[in-house]
């Protein structure tokens, strides 16, 4: 073989190799987002077969509630139910077993309905002992800022039910005591004035109506929130 043809051979040998390294390596999924599904169930199918809900590369997941692309139209796909408490009250006006779960706001409702995440599940929360103004009435906005800033969207707040009370109300939202640390962001609102003192005495007054009482009244009389 000449020096020339020796030359060449080495080069298109290098030029195949190349190539074939090329054709082996594996294809990087471009980055997706919403748009690129005709549907929220296609969405969610990708979402899933790419690390969700653990994980979620393509940010397809905007609340982290486990559902991918909401916006969507459907067929949709629905996170099963949340499981009822370890131990099931006896009856609806039973002592029922205090629960206490850690959770993530997500976002801010109103100025007492909360929706968190409990162990990957999105759930609503309506705050015991407290009733704020509806949307459309005086002082909703308010109310629901004031919420905002007692639990922030991302941060950790512990959820307490009420022995004296169901777990859950007929709209499905379970029915708690919010703390943030040590606040109690309940009475909370109270004191300032965004809700007014709640009970529903379904079975038995809430443990907490004494202390809840004394905080309404304060802010009535004050003249503070709602009562200005």
């Amino acid at each position: 073989m000449t020096p020339l043809r020796g030359i060449l051979a080495s080069a298109l040998a290098t030029v195949l190799v190349g190539a074939s390294m090329l054709v082996a390596a594996p294809a990087q999924a471009a980055d997706m987002d919403c748009s690129d599904f005709a549907t929220q169930a296609d969405a969610q199918a990708f979402y899933l077969a790419n690390g969700g809900p653990a994980a979620d590369p393509h940010r397809l997941d905007a609340e982290g509630d486990g559902l991918a692309c909401e916006t969507l139209p459907c067929p949709c796909s629905k996170l099963p139910a949340p499981p009822p408490p370890t131990t099931a009250p006896v009856s609806p006006c039973g002592r029922n077993p205090k629960v206490v779960e850690k959770a993530v706001v997500l976002s801010v409702i109103d100025g007492d309905t909360l929706r968190v995440r409990i162990d990957g599940r999105s759930q609503k929360v309506r705050l015991l002992g407290i009733n704020s103004p509806e949307r459309k009435k005086k002082g909703y906005a308010s109310a629901t800022k004031a919420l905002k800033k007692l639990a922030p969207p991302r941060k950790t707040v512990a959820l307490i039910s009420d022995p004296t009370q169901k777990y859950a109300d007929r709209y499905g939202r379970i029915l708690r005591y919010v703390e943030r640390g040590s606040r109690d962001v309940n009475k909370a609102q109270l004191s300032k004035g965004w809700a007014k003192y709640s009970d529903v005495r379904t079975c038995a007054p809430l443990v907490k109506k004494k202390t809840y009482k004394s905080a309404e009244h304060s802010a009535k009389k004050a003249k503070r929130g709602i009562w200005k």
